[in-house]
């Protein structure tokens, strides 16, 4: 995953890990990077992490073909990753995204 996917998942509202001293860095999970307004820490979860997140909304995870992963969401829809990560990540987004 990259940091671009893992901040869009923060901006979601996927939990965050946090330690005592303070959000943790990247030897723990975490992507540190800088834009204009200064660092922004982005949780990269782990695919269990991202399932266990996903509940109900997730039902398979398999491989579409030599460089892609699907996310099957239950309702019916097979949503595509370059890896695993990035397919059920992409899941969480779209079970999680605001009504309308």
């Amino acid at each position: 995953m990259n940091y671009e996917l893992a901040l869009e998942l923060n901006k979601a509202g996927f939990p965050q890990c946090e330690d005592e001293s303070g959000p943790m860095c990247a030897a723990h999970g975490c992507w540190r990077a800088g834009g204009t307004y200064g660092y922004v820490n982005c949780h990269n979860p782990t695919l269990g992490e991202l399932v266990m997140k996903c509940g109900e909304g997730f039902q398979v995870l398999k491989r579409g073909g030599h460089l892609t992963w699907l996310a099957y969401m239950n309702g019916g829809k097979w949503i595509e990753g370059e890896t695993a990560e990035i397919a059920v990540a992409r899941l969480w987004l779209v079970l999680n995204k605001p009504k309308s």
